[in-house]
């Protein structure tokens, strides 16, 4: 079968494949959605940049139908890989797509992937391109009717002076994670909201950072934590609860999701206190040069 590698340029029939390859448990990637318009949204906004080329690579076959594509969410010197997808079992395709991704990004030095756990094709070239295992992740959803609001709230947006605490709060609780502290607050904006609770003498109980797009009617909670200290005393409950009102505070979201670690049962109990249904198991991986 003769294949053609080549720079994706037509989005919309790029995004027609990824909702509908994501859409499957054994090709699905985490950092993907799988929603057509959503991803068609992204793809614009996050694998686009300034001369107009888009940073993912499709094969196709002789009859020229997309049956691979991998791309790249490029953030200075990293980057989340969306993919590879591959509808065949043939890691050469996969192997190809990849290697252009790299000789067009030289700049990029670490790689994360999020891979589901019934993926197994991929898991299988994560150990070809020797990238290693993180973690596994486990996605929530929580919908706006199994949620009661809160009607005061304690936690504040954060401020300067609070972020070397948020810092320390962070790496220690998510080390090595897709998003550190530097990243978070570069992301900060109008969307992309960072959340901290306080006691009474400023201390730092513990935050939440979740990201809201009105558009496509989407948020989701990417991070929460609360310090040692105050753990297993009812904050984290409280910062949650005021964090998904925060979420449902905008007319435009009906759900949320969550990835949080799946082996943090403890946790996750929490979450599932106040709402939020299991959804995917992920496995997380990083590749560096």
């Amino acid at each position: 079968m003769s294949i053609l590698i080549e720079r994706a340029n037509d989005l919309e029939l790029l995004s027609a494949f990824l909702a509908d390859i994501n859409n499957q448990k054994s090709n699905h990637i985490g950092f993907c959605g799988t929603d057509r318009a959503g991803i068609l949204t992204a793809l614009k906004e996050d694998c686009v940049d300034e001369n107009g080329d888009t940073s993912f690579f499709i094969a196709k076959n002789n009859t020229g139908e997309i049956i691979a594509a991998c791309g790249l969410d490029v953030d200075n010197e990293e980057a989340e890989v969306w993919g590879p997808f591959n509808k065949t079992e043939s890691m050469e395709i996969s192997a190809k797509l990849w290697g252009r991704l790299k000789e067009n990004y030289p700049a990029v030095q670490q790689f994360s992937f999020l891979i589901n756990e019934k993926n197994i094709k991929q898991q299988l070239f994560m150990k070809q391109i020797n990238a290693e295992e993180e973690g596994q992740h486990l996605s929530l959803i929580i919908h706006r009717s199994r949620f009661g609001m809160l009607e005061e709230i304690k936690s504040s947006s954060i401020k300067e002076e609070d972020f070397p605490v948020f810092q320390a709060l962070h790496d220690f609780t998510f080390p090595g994670t897709y998003y550190d502290a530097e990243t978070i607050r570069s992301r900060l904006n109008e969307g992309n909201i960072l959340k901290v609770l306080k006691d009474d003498h400023g201390g730092l109980i513990g935050y939440a950072y979740f990201e809201i797009d009105k558009e496509l009617s989407e948020a989701s909670l990417e991070y929460f934590a609360v310090s040692n200290n105050y753990q297993n005393k009812g904050f984290g409950g409280l910062l949650l609860k005021e964090a998904l009102t925060a979420m449902f505070s905008y007319p435009e979201i009906r759900e949320i999701y969550l990835t949080v670690d799946a082996g943090n049962h403890h946790a996750n109990h929490v979450y599932e206190k106040v709402g939020f249904e299991k959804g995917n198991t992920l496995i997380h991986y990083k590749r560096k040069e």
